[in-house]
């Protein structure tokens, strides 16, 4: 079946069951025998791979790589409003508030505070205080760590009594150094959530995710502002008691994880990485009492650690070790600003810095742009409004398409 797409229609998308590599495949054939005919954008879906292969060859059809950034199935993607359509509202009085030492998030992504304190002084001063209005609702859920206000969520309900926008707040230590950071709009389909829709603290759409109803218990698939799909989603494949305790995350065509939830506490204490179905690694969390993580460390399939990240007092990664390999030792140091965001950071491979990368940040701590560095401080590259860590010996990403200023080999 070929489905063409055009004018008012381009954002409609439609796609069948593939496994992952087999999209990978299509994307670079479509692309390549698509430049040659350069006619409109089409989206195929086919599950016999060279008949697929054929249609887009002989059709000419360049926009068959639009048919690789959708993960979605017979669903129409509806896309959010570029900026964001309705005012700002303020949060129901608060009537009462009690404490927390455990999150988990129902079948929709949304909070549960879980395992009441009397007050955080009983966990060391780390939790989550959780404030209510008349009608027990929450409206907003502060975490707190060692008595430093981390980040908070205010939630805004609809007249159905469900929550229809979220505000996202980060501090800098203190409840009076706060800064509105982000603007969560949801759009329900009954009791499902249909929508995330993400805008910045200027009220412009940054990205969202769109449900996915054929997958697990529920998918939400990512897509960018202009509906192009970022191939990340979230199926989740297992609840208990509506609450999930496992879900698989995608972060590319052939790249996932799936993570086990403790359904008590909240936290992924095991995730394992599989490429392309194949099982790769696995990351083990450590936490402190108080439910802090304190490190993580990286498995091999062969059951060798060759790697472990360090976490500080509040939850924040500092510092990456990893073996590699070829017998290599690489160090990744964190700086990080007074609202906790990744600021800089160092990569040092046995011993020698090799580059150096600085994140320049928008108000409220989206990024803008990631700049690298080699061990002279000469410009390398920089990738507009990409995060990236982990470089290839040239200095380009291994996530993320940028701009090359200078050609090098870092080790």
């Amino acid at each position: 079946m070929i489905y063409f797409l055009g004018g008012d229609m381009t954002k409609k998308i439609i796609q069948d069951d593939l496994p992952l590599y087999r999209w990978e495949k299509i994307q670079y054939l479509a692309m390549k025998w698509g430049k040659l005919f350069k006619m409109e954008s089409c989206l195929s879906s086919n599950k016999n791979f060279l008949s697929i292969v054929l249609l887009c060859t002989i059709a000419g059809l360049s926009g068959c790589k639009d048919a690789y950034k959708s993960t979605l199935k017979h669903t129409d993607i509806d896309i959010p409003s570029e900026e964001l359509p309705v005012s700002l509202e303020e949060i129901d009085p608060i009537a009462y508030t009690k404490y927390y030492k455990y999150r988990v998030y129902d079948r929709n992504w949304m909070p549960l505070p879980k395992y009441e304190l009397s007050s955080l002084t009983e966990n060391n001063g780390t939790g989550y205080e959780v404030a209510f209005n008349d009608s027990d609702q929450f409206v907003s859920i502060t975490r707190i760590i060692n008595n430093k206000f981390i980040d908070q969520k205010q939630y805004i309900y609809n007249s159905s009594g469900k929550i229809f926008m979220i505000l996202d707040y980060d501090f800098s230590g203190d409840k009076d150094t706060r800064i509105f950071s982000q603007i969560d709009l949801v759009t329900w389909m009954g009791d499902v959530v249909k929508v995330f829709a993400y805008y910045s603290s200027k009220g412009e759409l940054t990205h969202f995710y769109h449900y996915d109803p054929i997958e697990g218990n529920g998918s939400w698939v990512k897509f960018s502002a202009d509906g192009t799909n970022l191939y990340e989603r979230r199926i989740i494949t297992e609840l208990l008691d509506d609450v999930v305790v496992g879900y698989k995350w995608v972060v590319s065509p052939t790249k996932y994880y799936s993570r086990e939830i403790d359904p008590e506490t909240g936290f992924w204490n095991q995730s394992k990485c599989y490429v392309k179905n194949k099982y790769d690694f696995r990351q083990k969390n450590n936490y402190s009492a108080e439910g802090v993580i304190t490190s993580r460390d990286l498995i091999s399939s062969e059951g060798i650690k060759y790697a472990t990240d360090y976490f500080d007092v509040y939850g924040r990664r500092m510092k990456s070790e990893y073996n590699y390999k070829n017998g290599h030792k690489g160090i990744f140091i964190y700086e990080r600003d007074d609202f906790g965001d990744i600021s800089k950071l160092e990569s040092v491979r046995n011993g020698r810095l090799v580059y150096t990368i600085v994140y320049e940040r928008f108000e409220g701590g989206a990024i803008k742009r990631s700049i690298v560095y080699d061990n002279e401080s000469q410009l390398i590259a920089e990738y507009p409004g990409r995060y990236v860590e982990f470089l290839n010996r040239d200095g380009s990403s291994k996530s993320a398409q940028g701009i090359i200023h200078k050609k090098i080999k870092l080790w």
